[in-house]
């Protein structure tokens, strides 16, 4: 192989290793618990980014809207929170009636410790976003579940 088709081939390959779609939209999230087994993906890949474009308000993903402005560090919090350990998802219901609005219950398992986490999902114009999540409830994100010492 030439030196030449070495470097077209080298380049090939870190262009198709960057997936062009970093910065892109995600796919229209058809439902409540799409947009948070979205978001979760994200949160295990590290991927502030993707987490931006699955989370947001009735207005759009933060990403597009950029709203909050300071949307990446807020996600970098959550991500911090939540990475780690497996999910899974227990329920999803209608907030108060309210068909665009859903709540959606997160199962986040980590080690022999086991957290319910309430999601609230939104639909935008352009599918379903989380909208929030109750961080506080995963506990400490460097210790989840501390064990209790037996009272004396």
């Amino acid at each position: 192989m030439t030196t030449r088709n070495y470097l077209l081939s080298c380049g090939a390959l870190i262009l198709a290793a960057c997936g062009g779609n970093s910065a892109g939209t995600v796919a229209p999230l058809g439902s409540a618990e799409a947009a948070v087994r979205e978001f979760m993906a994200a949160v295990q890949d590290s991927n502030i980014a993707r987490m931006g474009r699955s989370w947001g308000s009735s207005s759009g993903s933060a990403v597009a809207t950029n709203d909050p402005p300071q949307w990446e560090q807020r996600m970098k919090v959550v991500q911090f929170y939540l990475r780690g350990g497996t999910f899974r998802i227990t329920s999803d219901t209608p907030v108060n009636g309210d068909a665009k609005h859903r709540t959606v219950v997160v199962e986040l398992t980590r080690g022999a410790c086991v957290k319910s986490l309430p999601f609230v999902a939104v639909q935008s114009s352009n599918g379903w976003l989380v909208e929030s999540v109750d961080i506080s409830l995963a506990g400490n994100p460097r210790n989840p579940c501390p064990s209790t010492a037996p009272s004396p």
